[in-house]
């Protein structure tokens, strides 16, 4: 069944590469045209693939386009240099703005592209945590795993080609995916001393929240949303705690993609009563509504994160965030801290996650009203006028 699945994947990712386009040029706004110009390094997808900005697989997709329509805005027209391409020969020094994803392995050729365009405003486009700082993290999580389970993983989520300080050095500007320079992966980029600006992750417009939720949920039961690496996100941690919790419910939706964390707990997951793993489902769909009106807290203790888009996609369905620092949302007074890196023992998130579940129903719909009032920060339209505000402000 394992194999069959592979096989199938592989396939499908064979067919997308066979159709994608590694550059596409002259985007510009209809009936408009302009001698600026601007290159964008990230993904081609969402402009050969339309179903992807409606489909919501990850809010990149919508998010590229959309950073290519401000532009076109601003004035320029744009080209798209797909993340997978390997000879940027044929990149010319034509460009006024570049913006590129620097921070992870996709993004490794951003200083070799910014070194080549001259007179550009270089953008690094930051969706995680400073690398370095990011890997060591990363690692510590595997060494734990390693410790506990006795299998040696191939870490997922190292950023192994990035070469951080090649990529500064040809800065103008970092753009982070993040709300404040007070969050943990802002402030990992301080140490450069290159001006910062925040722009706000989107969520997907399909997710809702209904009042009556707050009538049905279980106060001890906790959603985990998580993307690839389980182990980088903590998804073992959480197992763990919840093995030694039979009273607590936790729900985990996410890629089979981790084999070792599926070896070591994939038997542990089907033999607790109390922990149930229900695979990768669509975000704002029947299934993720069934969840977000069972349970009361959407609960996360990643390695780290720019701004974990998993935990604020449970923060549109109004479910409380219960979070590590490095997973870098803001919870003010609403959220519940699971502490930061300097504290991972199991004991700390059961005492948690069983001190709040006793929490009072009226105590409960306040912190609910506090979440869905923050989750407006990430939203479509404040993604947007938070990267025409910081595109403005570095361009001008």
């Amino acid at each position: 069944m394992y194999l069959s699945k592979l096989i199938q994947k592989g396939y499908y990712h064979f067919f997308l590469r066979w159709r994608k386009r590694i550059f596409i040029s002259n985007i510009e706004a209809i009936g408009s045209h302009s001698d600026k110009k601007a290159l964008l390094y990230y993904m081609t997808d969402p402009f050969w693939n339309k179903s992807l900005t409606k489909s919501y697989i990850h809010t990149n997709y919508w998010e590229i386009t959309e950073i290519v329509r401000i532009l076109n805005q601003a004035g320029y027209t744009v080209d798209i240099l797909d993340r997978s391409v390997n000879d940027i020969d044929f990149i010319e020094n034509k460009y006024n703005v570049f913006i590129g994803n620097g921070s992870g392995d996709s993004g490794k050729l951003y200083p070799d592209i910014a070194k080549k365009l001259k007179n550009a405003v270089c953008i690094f486009y930051a969706t995680s945590t400073e690398p370095r700082i990011g890997n060591m993290l990363t690692e510590h999580r595997y060494e734990m795993f390693k410790n506990r389970t006795g299998i040696n993983a191939k870490p997922m989520r190292i950023r192994r080609y990035v070469d951080i300080n090649r990529a500064i050095e040809v800065t103008n500007a970092i753009m982070n995916v993040s709300t404040s320079k007070n969050i943990y992966s802002t402030k990992s980029y301080l140490q450069y001393r290159k001006p910062i600006y925040c722009v706000h992750p989107s969520t997907s417009p399909k997710i809702v929240f209904h009042k009556q939720w707050l009538e049905n949920r279980e106060r001890s039961s906790f959603l985990c949303i998580s993307g690839n690496g389980f182990i980088h996100k903590g998804v073992d941690l959480l197992v763990e705690a919840f093995i030694r919790e039979p009273n607590m419910t936790l729900h985990i939706i996410g890629p089979d993609t981790e084999r070792a964390f599926f070896d070591a707990y994939k038997d542990v997951i089907k033999n607790t009563p109390n922990i149930h793993y229900h695979g990768f489902i669509k975000i704002g769909g029947k299934k993720f509504n069934q969840l977000a009106r069972k349970c009361s807290w959407v609960i996360s203790h990643s390695a780290h994160e720019s701004c974990s888009t998993s935990v604020i996609t449970g923060m549109k369905a109004g479910l409380v965030p219960v979070i590590n620092e490095e997973t870098s949302v803001d919870i003010g007074d609403f959220g519940i801290s699971l502490g930061n890196n300097n504290d991972l023992s199991i004991g700390l998130i059961t005492d948690k996650i069983k001190s709040i579940s006793a929490i009072e129903k009226n105590e409960y719909k306040d912190r609910v009203l506090s979440t869905l009032a923050s989750a407006n920060q990430y939203t479509q339209n404040e993604f947007r006028r938070t990267f025409k505000k910081a595109l403005r402000e570095i361009i001008s």
